[in-house]
């Protein structure tokens, strides 16, 4: 499993959606979709701000 699964799992499990998540991270939600198909790699200062958002 890649980081893109865990974190759309995460994502659902919490009931938040991309919409949610990318405007909490002042991120296009394209952006935010491509980080869960694993088009394109987290940067690592989002990290724990998605954890914090998660929580």
């Amino acid at each position: 499993m890649n980081l893109g699964n865990t974190l759309r799992k995460l994502r659902i499990s919490s009931g938040t959606t991309q919409q949610e998540i990318s405007d909490y991270l002042k991120i296009d939600r394209r952006t935010y979709t491509k980080w869960e198909e694993g088009i394109t790699e987290i940067k690592g200062t989002y990290i724990p701000k998605i954890a914090a958002f998660l929580r």
